[in-house]
């Protein structure tokens, strides 16, 4: 086996396909940008500079890595800076073992601000004190982003190793500077290595660079991107989606809007709907998750998302959704099941004039013991109980039915 095994290496894709990925990586660290670009061109692939003359985006180190990189693309995309453009991100953390709990580390994400404030001395002398537990780790977490995708994709990269028993004496390598005394590369020793990361030529480092490995799996994935993005026309189809939601096709297949009470038996008609006569079956509901997982609300129960996002989008928002997404589907027919208000339907009505709404109802004893049943709401341990609240619902009378009578 080479000793070299784990340097990167050409990819074909990137050097034979027509279709070639434009990828950025957004940083204001330059020593972190040269390292990236000349391992994307040891892979055969173009990486671009976000420029950028201040810290890019702020950094909450409590929020943890994930949600940490997932807000700073948020925070790059929110003035339509780079939102349709795919880059990454990249965040460097540390644990020192010694100074660690077992589900915290240390310094973590504020491994900049710590080194700059920590002389070697300093942290020679805690280690001792705690019994000579030298071992550390590095990390490297990325973030990518993809237009037109709501998450990114996460990649990372570790490295064990040791604090070095003595400071660094190297001098920087002027043409690979991350491979340096002045961070915590001329601190660390690898395991299997005898000597700092930070004092090893380029061949050696790639056997233990952190954000060279968290860089290697990026890639593999962007080499996956690209045969993707050259794949065959008989590979893929394409839909023909409406101009606008103005503009929607002439929808003729069977469109029925299924309102009623909590439990009354509107998603059992929905499947029965679907099961029989072939119908596409739209959960409300489901859309309403799809919109909260999008949105990176899933720590939030359900309900109170759903409260949330009618009260700031608007109450035909879940209405509105549905025509982006399946527009394409209506001709086939579907049955929607899960709406609330008024808003909803009547938007759908004005886009497809003959949907029809179908009210369902079954007696308050039947819907109770559906109700009971799911053990969706424990507080409602009686019929009698006067129960009004929006999750349970039974003796609720919304003004969509009075609507829909005066349609009928």
């Amino acid at each position: 086996m080479s000793e070299f095994v784990n340097r990167p290496t050409p990819r074909e894709i990137f050097l034979t396909k027509d279709r070639q990925i434009e990828i950025f990586f957004y940083t204001s660290n330059i020593s972190k940008f040269i390292q990236a670009r000349v391992v994307f061109e040891r892979a055969g692939l173009l990486l671009q500079h976000f420029r950028s003359k201040t810290e890019p985006y702020a950094e909450d180190y409590k929020e943890g890595k994930e949600l940490l990189l997932t807000r700073a693309i948020a925070q790059i995309t929110s003035g339509g800076l780079g939102s349709g453009s795919l880059f990454f991100v990249e965040d460097t953390s540390l644990r020192v073992e010694a100074l660690s709990s077992p589900t915290v580390d240390y310094p973590g994400l504020a491994v900049k601000e710590w080194f700059a404030d920590t002389r070697f001395a300093q942290l020679d002398e805690m280690l001792k004190a705690r019994g000579a537990d030298r071992r550390a780790e590095i990390k490297s977490d990325i973030a990518l982003h993809l237009p037109g995708f709501s998450k990114p994709a996460f990649f990372r990269g570790s490295t064990n190793g040791r604090v070095a028993d003595t400071p660094p004496t190297f001098d920087e390598n002027l043409h690979y500077p991350w491979l340096t005394p002045e961070t915590f590369n001329g601190w660390f020793i690898p395991d299997g290595a005898t000597h700092r990361l930070g004092e090893m030529n380029l061949e050696e480092s790639w056997r233990y660079d952190f954000r060279t490995r968290a860089l290697e799996s990026l890639i593999s994935r962007l080499e996956e991107y690209t045969a993707v993005l050259n794949l065959p026309a008989q590979s893929y189809t394409r839909r023909q989606p409406p101009e606008s939601l103005r503009q929607l096709p002439l929808f003729v297949g069977t469109v029925l809007m299924i309102v009623g009470h909590t439990c009354a038996g509107k998603t059992t008609f929905g499947d029965r709907a679907h099961d029989l006569h072939e119908l596409l079956h739209i959960e409300a509901s489901a859309i309403v998750r799809m919109l909260q997982r999008d949105m990176g609300s899933e720590g939030t129960s359900t309900f109170a998302f759903a409260k949330e996002l009618l009260h700031e989008k608007g109450p035909d928002v879940i209405a509105l959704k549905i025509l982006q997404v399946y527009s394409s589907k209506f001709d086939k027919g579907v049955v929607i099941t899960g709406f609330r208000t008024i808003e909803e339907l009547e938007l759908l009505k004005s886009h497809i004039s003959h949907a029809k709404v179908l009210y369902i109802e079954a007696t308050e004893r039947t819907r109770y013991q559906r109700l009971l049943e799911r053990g969706r709401s424990p507080e409602c341990r009686s019929m009698s109980n006067n129960c009004s609240s929006d999750c349970c619902g039974l003796r609720r009378i919304s003004q969509t039915f009075d609507w829909l009578m005066r349609e009928i």
